[in-house]
């Protein structure tokens, strides 16, 4: 073969060399979602397919039965999530395939755990989503270790229930004399303050404002009050809880280690008694609304221990031993959830809890009243949040959201939210106003609806002021609570208890009936064949986003 042909082979060689790589390399690229991962060998590709394989024949005979899909946009689905398993999951992990309607909670529920240990175990935060398809891994089959089956307290003594309507909180604190009695923090708020807006800019231009600090001392008695109010948690309980942790109830002179830091009560991110109380008091709702909703079966405890819960435990017992889980390791877990700890401080303070008083806060039958949407006629809003939490991260999907048209953010509006109901304002805060509906004047009884980033609540209204439906309760804002972008914030509570929006007695308004989808926010309305869907990320004038009272 002569010097040009060898010349000709090879570059026709070079060429279909070229050609296999790139085609090579196009494909690659297409369909790795993470194309700068390392290389994965094909002999650990090969038996993490034969393992997965096994595990979903051994899973498909329990997956459980997937929850109808909403019938909202497409548009509104957000950017799905990615993780590559096959490079963070060891040799011995064990993995689900989701099917339609699969959520963490509900696998975390079939298979050990809580959503929260599920979605660590998947090195994912709260806010990724999953699509039928998506591989999760999930705890190896266990049944965990033996739970504790006694039972602490009733429902109603978790809750902020009738049981505590007549509690003398500071009068108690007082009697009992200790740290907690003269105890005094620093706590601060958010103030609305408007900037001007210059003379020059469009009529059609609103005033924005910023957020600043607001200091206000409160005393121990008052925090324990707020925390109590604001989350719907027993004061009694936390009292209990208090004192069991810190003796700060009764000690006037507690081990000085309860007086700095993390006061023992189990986050050490916080480094105040107000901050430390919230999460107490949101840990609890974690548990009592999880369990009531068939969330959890299992906990965690502070070592590492998967534990069964006993399936004859009380929502407010499996609320107080979720919280424990958190501080403790198993040995002293089993201490604390047992007669000889939480439950004899309490019964030493406040008695037998099972032997006085209601023991379920909402009695099986209940349906709601017949109530308005809380705008004035023909003006339009929009619908911006589906059921999700009414305070905190862990109680219930009570709330629904609401914004006026006319702006973006925090900026003051001139439109008015409205009473939907007769009642009396039992409950006012920055931002807040708490309406009880039945007129008795007390929180813990009935109804009450809680009317959320109300502009000036506390200047504009007072403790006992008589409401009738369709009254002015204020303009939405971003005051109170965390907020970026004006809106109205609506939840309602049946004798302390957060109502689920979406639950078996729905959240109705005008017709319009909320209906809880795939997690929070992402739930809509409806009414006979329509269906609203949340605008979670701006004010477009859409007619699936846009409400109206007719």
């Amino acid at each position: 073969m002569n010097k040009k042909a060898i010349w000709i082979s090879f570059s026709i060689a070079a060429v279909a060399l070229f050609v296999i790589v790139f085609a090579f390399s196009y494909l690659f690229l297409t369909t790795n979602p993470n194309p700068q991962s390392p290389a994965i060998s094909a002999e650990l590709e090969t038996e993490v397919a034969q393992k997965l394989a096994a595990t979903m024949d051994a899973l498909r005979s329990t997956q459980a039965t997937p929850i109808p899909s909403a019938s909202i946009p497409t548009s509104s689905i957000p950017t799905i999530a990615y993780v590559d398993y096959h490079q963070v999951a060891p040799e011995n992990a064990v993995f689900y395939v989701m099917s339609a309607g699969d959520t963490f909670a509900k696998i975390a529920t079939t298979y050990g755990g809580d959503e929260h240990d599920l979605r660590e175990l998947n090195q994912v935060d709260d806010y990724d989503w999953f699509y039928a398809g998506s591989i999760v891994r999930i705890r190896p089959e266990s049944e965990g270790l033996t739970g504790v089956s006694f039972n602490s307290i009733p429902d109603a003594e978790l809750v902020n229930s009738p049981n505590a309507a007549n509690f003398d909180l500071a009068g108690f604190i007082e009697q009992q004399g200790g740290f907690l009695a003269t105890y005094e923090e620093e706590i601060y708020g958010i103030e609305i303050e408007e900037e001007q807006v210059q003379a020059t800019a469009p009529a059609t231009q609103v005033a924005t404002v910023t957020p600043t600090p607001k200091l206000t001392i409160l005393t121990g008695t008052e925090i324990v009050e707020k925390v109590s109010i604001e989350y719907s948690i027993n004061p009694r309980l936390l009292l209990a809880i208090i004192e069991y942790q810190t003796q700060w109830v009764t000690n006037p002179s507690p081990a000085p280690w309860t007086q700095t830091g993390t006061f023992s009560l189990g986050n050490s991110a916080c480094q105040t008694f107000f901050c430390q109380l919230s999460w107490v008091a949101d840990r609890l709702n974690w548990g009592y609304y999880a369990w009531k909703q068939n969330q959890i079966s299992h906990l965690r405890t502070q070592d590492g221990q998967l534990v069964q819960i006993d399936s004859s435990l009380s929502a407010g017992t499996v609320a107080l031993q979720t919280y424990f889980a958190f501080y403790h390791d198993y040995a002293h877990w089993q201490i604390a959830v047992s007669q000889q700890g939480l439950a004899q401080t309490y019964q030493r303070f406040f008695g037998d809890p099972f032997t006085q008083g209601i023991q379920v806060a909402v009695p099986q039958g209940l349906t709601q009243p017949v109530w308005p949407l809380p705008f004035e006629k023909e003006i339009t809003w929009v619908f911006t949040g589906g059921p999700h939490p009414g305070w905190g991260n862990g109680t219930s999907l009570a709330a629904l959201d609401f914004a006026p048209l006319g702006g973006t953010g925090c900026y003051d509006s001139d439109r008015w939210v409205l009473s939907m109901t007769d009642g009396v304002i039992v409950g006012l805060a920055e931002g807040m106003v708490l309406v009880d509906v039945d007129g008795d004047g007390i929180m813990q009884t009935g109804w009450t609806i809680q009317y959320m980033h109300i502009a000036d609540a506390e200047d504009t209204h007072s403790l006992g002021q008589v409401v009738h439906q369709g009254d002015f309760i204020g303009h939405p804002s971003c005051e109170g609570g965390v907020s970026t972008g004006t809106h109205v914030h609506i939840a309602r509570l049946f004798q302390g208890e957060w109502m689920d929006a979406g639950g078996a007695v729905p959240f109705v308004m005008d017709g319009w009936q909320a209906i809880t989808a795939h997690g929070k926010y992402d739930g809509y309305l409806q009414k006979d064949q329509q269906i609203l869907a949340p605008y979670l990320s701006g004010f477009e004038e859409n007619e699936n986003y846009l409400i109206t009272r007719e």
